[in-house]
């Protein structure tokens, strides 16, 4: 009990040292992309500052319809399709996400040439990005940062929540060796005490997961990323109808707000929203 009531305690000072942003959530209905920023970026702030493979896979795509990349179909291979990336010749200025994208799907960490190859299958490209990723959430938290969306203090607190909470797993984990030695003496009461530091570092994990390292601009903008979210599942689901933009141009905001396989479903039932890359 000591241990378990110091260990909250901790978790809880540690909160002492965090600034909330406003508790004023957006309610209204967004029907059209919030503001200009690019799938990858959005993908992110919607998802509460985490970076993952989708946002990449959505920059990817979003060059491609911006004609810098082109995807075509290969011939079917024991009936599994196969498409191969083609990177074009443009001079269209690019961020840099999309740069360190680029480069993680065309040139492979043990290729010795300086120049990349011009094409590479997708599935590879896909397996190279998810390699290497570190590079693209890099790229991505500061062009979050430099947008003023982070807030470098509570990004400190949630690395400390991440850092304390992996610790007590990892030290609960440990302590399962000597409260087993123990056992023939006490029973097992001596595993109390592992699933107190377990608790523990629980606890420290739903800290993290609860708070954000977004800023109170951040905040606000990513409330109305998530209500745009909201509207494309809800045209997946065929329960609301497009405005102006084309199905081809949503695609990669779809895929970035984590919305691949609903859409990928609407796609095949509507056709000519195909996007022609």
């Amino acid at each position: 009990g000591l241990v378990l009531a110091g260990g909250l305690m901790f978790m809880f000072r540690l909160r002492q040292r965090y600034d909330s942003p406003p508790n004023d959530r957006f309610e209204g209905a967004v029907v059209a992309p919030p503001d200009a920023l690019r799938p990858g970026i959005a993908g992110a702030l919607a998802a509460n500052g985490s970076v993952s493979l989708q946002h990449a896979m959505a920059s990817l795509f979003a060059l491609a319809d911006r004609h810098v990349v082109t995807i075509t179909e290969e011939p079917r291979k024991w009936g599994q399709r196969h498409f191969t990336l083609h990177r074009r010749l443009s001079d269209q200025a690019l961020a840099p996400e999309e740069t360190v994208v680029l480069d993680l799907a065309f040139h492979h960490k043990s290729r010795r040439e300086s120049q990349p190859a011009d094409q590479v299958s997708l599935t590879e490209a896909r397996t190279r990005i998810a390699s290497r990723l570190k590079a693209f959430k890099t790229a991505v938290n500061q062009e979050l940062r430099a947008l003023g969306m982070l807030d470098d203090e509570r990004m400190r607190v949630r690395a400390r929540y991440l850092g304390f909470a992996t610790l007590f797993v990892i030290l609960a984990f440990l302590l399962v060796i000597p409260a087993a030695f123990l056992t023939r003496q006490y029973d097992a009461w001596p595993f109390l005490v592992v699933g107190a530091v377990a608790a523990i570092g629980i606890v420290g994990f739903i800290f993290y997961g609860a708070l954000t390292p977004l800023s109170n601009e951040g905040a606000r903008r990513a409330e109305r990323w998530r209500a745009y979210q909201q509207h494309l599942k809800e045209v997946a689901k065929e329960r609301a109808q497009l405005t102006s933009d084309s199905p081809s141009r949503l695609l990669p905001f779809a895929v970035a707000l984590g919305l691949a396989a609903a859409w990928s479903k609407f796609l095949k039932s509507h056709p000519v929203g195909v996007p022609p890359w």
